[in-house]
């Protein structure tokens, strides 16, 4: 950038000025992380999980390595 600045870094001040309290600036990673995290997939565990009711969550996918270990979606 012409003022010294990363294009991140020039990105998250123009979102900053434009008042849009819920504006955000990602880098790639950052980015697949928050897609992860919108898909209810974490790292680690083997299962998927989603929202179920008003405050409850719930095991919506097994994969093979925890359903060995005994877990089971709906859990």
């Amino acid at each position: 950038m012409a003022d010294g600045k990363s294009g991140k870094q020039a990105a998250e001040e123009f979102v900053s000025r434009s008042g849009d309290r819920w504006g955000a600036v990602y880098d790639k990673k950052e980015y697949a992380e928050f897609e992860q995290a919108l898909d209810g997939a974490y790292t680690g565990v083997g299962l998927s999980a989603g929202r179920s009711g008003a405050d409850g969550v719930r095991v919506t996918r097994v994969r093979p390595g925890a359903r060995r270990a005994g877990r089971a979606a709906g859990r």
